[in-house]
């Protein structure tokens, strides 16, 4: 929900202004000045071994995301009066792909195949930009769908608890009346059989 939010201000605020667009631009490039100079100061204080620590530290290839965005935003600025051109339209489909690889999860980054995951994300994302052309109202019809699963998740999820909870209940209360009565039939035959040996005994 976050990225769709996020989304729907780059694509339908941030772009339309040329000093917000020049802002974020200089942040983008401040962060990539960062990782730069990170890498190349830790590369010089561990030897160019940037694992013997363990510690996942900034490479160069970092400065991918931030320039990515920065690409898109620069696009999209340049074609925000027709949102359905195609330069708009790649511009939107950079920066929503970023967004997305950026909150995947540590494992499915680290995956082999993650070459792989990320040009899935970039057609489904150039479908999605696609599809949402830079309107402020699909962006907000997304997020009430995202807000409605939400609420669903945070209402159904503890009254499908409670059912699922009375159901097991259900299913242990016969279960342990069969038991019983089990074991009642066992302990009725086994008296009777006890009957029978004192009968015999007695004979």
């Amino acid at each position: 929900c976050f990225c769709v939010v996020m989304m729907a201000l780059v694509s339908t605020f941030l772009v339309y202004y040329f000093w917000l667009v020049l802002l974020a631009l200089l942040f983008l490039g401040f962060i990539s000045f960062r990782i730069v100079t990170t890498t190349m100061q830790w590369r010089r204080s561990s030897g160019g071994s940037s694992s013997s620590s363990g510690i996942d530290v900034p490479s160069y290839s970092h400065i991918l995301g931030p320039l990515s965005i920065g690409l898109g935003l620069w696009c999209m600025y340049l074609d925000h009066t027709t949102c359905s051109s195609r330069r708009f339209w790649f511009g939107e489909t950079v920066v929503m792909s970023v967004f997305c690889i950026h909150s995947l999860p540590t494992w499915l980054v680290e995956y082999k195949k993650k070459h792989v995951v990320f040009g899935i994300i970039f057609v489904v994302c150039a479908l999605l930009a696609w599809i949402m052309g830079g309107n402020i109202w699909r962006y907000l019809v997304v997020i009430f769908i995202q807000l409605a699963f939400v609420f669903l998740a945070v209402v159904a999820f503890p009254i499908m608890e409670m059912i699922l909870e009375e159901i097991l209940k259900d299913k242990m209360r016969k279960v342990g009346e069969k038991l019983r009565f089990q074991s009642k039939l066992v302990m009725e035959k086994m008296e009777r059989l006890e009957e029978q040996l004192r009968q015999q005994q007695k004979k």
